[in-house]
């Protein structure tokens, strides 16, 4: 029998693949945080990406809209009738994004996948206008989209970018964990806040309840990179990280869940290997809370790279 790890429930939405304008009509049968399940054919194999457009209808003050969004999914397997033909098909979510407006957005993942934590990122296109895109990175999901940032785009964000942050050496052993408690500026006041850091803070990280050594290397707000001269567990499997803090001179364990979304083994026996880790939003608000903090007095202490 199937186990599926999230509940699916009845929800019709219509679907539009990119390009077909409305000859292609799909229809959603049943919906989950994980994937659902689409009525027609999406006329690529199983085990393709599909860039869809969906059209969700919400209720506000009384007044039904329908909003836009855009979604790419993978597809699990095909549903074929009797004589061969594809009449429906299975989906896992990669990513979803808005143009211009969050709303449809948080409807999506608040109300109709009933999430209630996690992270959406705002890009900015290199366009004419800077036209603002907001986007959510399922956990199957490795990178923002072309369709959503092309090539040209993607540059000219990352050109127009700040500096990444690198913490000073003098506090990168962080003997005893790191300190929350000293003072550092408001998330308002601190022109760092948010932004990528480079820094070198111990950890540990487990994967089927077995611990292993490593280090965070660079965080930010949506996930850590982490490096371990152990094994590396594998792309898209679940594993939990522990950082060392310290809270009115207290030492204390902050406990993040992530997902490997890529990894990158060493060349060579005895060195380092790296991962990247996506957080999930499985994660309790409480420790997402203390990791936000421990961003901001990473942050607080850091300057841009090169300076």
């Amino acid at each position: 029998m199937e186990k599926r790890e999230a509940s699916r429930f009845p929800l019709v939405m219509q679907a539009f693949p990119f390009g077909s304008g409305r000859e292609v009509l799909l229809q959603s049968d049943n919906i989950s945080g994980n994937g659902a399940f689409f009525s027609g054919d999406p006329r690529v194999a199983a085990g393709a990406t599909l860039l869809l457009r969906l059209e969700l209808g919400t209720e506000l003050r009384g007044r039904e809209n329908i909003y836009p969004l855009n979604v790419e999914v993978r597809v699990s397997r095909l549903s074929r009738s009797d004589d061969g033909s594809v009449g429906g098909f299975g989906a896992e979510w990669v990513a979803v994004w808005s143009n211009d407006d969050a709303s449809p957005l948080m409807q999506f993942l608040r109300r109709t996948l009933q999430l209630s934590s996690g992270y959406i990122q705002t890009l900015v296109s290199g366009t004419a206008g800077g036209r603002r895109l907001f986007l959510y990175m399922f956990p199957a999901g490795t990178a923002p989209l072309q369709a959503v940032v092309t090539p040209y785009e993607e540059q000219h964000a990352l050109e127009s970018a700040p500096l990444p942050l690198k913490v000073p050496d003098a506090v990168e052993s962080f003997e005893g964990g790191v300190d929350l408690d000293q003072k550092s500026s408001s998330p308002e006041k601190n022109p760092n806040a948010g932004m990528p850091v480079y820094v070198a803070v111990p950890l540990t990280w487990s994967v089927d309840g077995t611990d292993y050594e490593g280090r965070a290397t660079k965080l930010t707000t949506t996930g850590l990179r982490i490096v371990t001269q152990a094994a590396l567990p594998g792309a898209y499997r679940r594993v939990t990280v522990r950082i060392q803090i310290r809270q009115r001179d207290r030492p204390g364990t902050l406990s993040l869940s992530g997902t490997v979304v890529t990894q990158r083994a060493s060349r060579e026996e005895g060195l380092d290997s790296q991962m990247e880790v996506q957080l999930t939003l499985g994660n309790d608000p409480d420790n997402l809370q203390l990791y936000r903090k421990l961003l901001d007095r990473l942050a607080s202490m850091a300057a841009p790279v090169g300076a």
